[in-house]
């Protein structure tokens, strides 16, 4: 069997299952972006990779501590020991401004509209979050800014 990969309901022989990973939506405020770990899982369907990455989350995030660092100037992910994953990587780093588009496309019933999110590079994630927190919080934050995980789904590996 290969390393870090979980075999759904004893179908060890069958290679055409296939392989997926969580996906964890990191969030602090207006800024968020999507932290794998290198843990994958072999799963019949889309439904069933779901459904175990539900049950699997709790105890994932429970190994992840993710901090923005303004001594580094970069996020700090904390890995405690585990028997699922040992490295994570980042994607999709977004910004959430309703002066991005027009304020009649930002509101909505649920108060949060996707058309004011904006995808942006990391560097750009980066130099957003110093700005904003540097500028509007000087003696309100300590050195490091923490993110939670509000949400989940899965990806595709093969």
């Amino acid at each position: 069997m290969y390393p870090n990969t979980t075999v759904l309901n004893g179908f060890e022989s069958i290679v055409s299952f296939p392989s997926y990973t969580v996906v964890i939506q990191m969030n602090k405020g207006n800024y968020g972006f999507e932290l794998l770990t290198n843990y994958d899982f072999i799963a019949g369907s889309k439904e069933a990779a779901l459904r175990l990455a539900g049950t699997l989350l709790n105890e994932l995030i429970s190994f992840i501590e993710v901090t923005y660092d303004f001594n580094q100037k970069e996020l700090d992910i904390q890995i405690k020991d585990n028997k699922y994953f040992d490295t994570v990587s980042l994607r999709n780093f977004e910004i959430y401004a309703d002066t991005q588009v027009e304020i009649t496309n930002c509101y909505s019933t649920a108060n949060v509209n996707p058309n004011c999110y904006s995808s942006v590079s990391k560097e750009q994630f980066y130099e957003q979050i110093e700005t904003i927190y540097n500028n509007n919080n000087n003696n309100a934050i300590s050195h490091n800014l923490k993110f939670e995980a509000f949400s989940y789904g899965i990806t595709l590996i093969n």
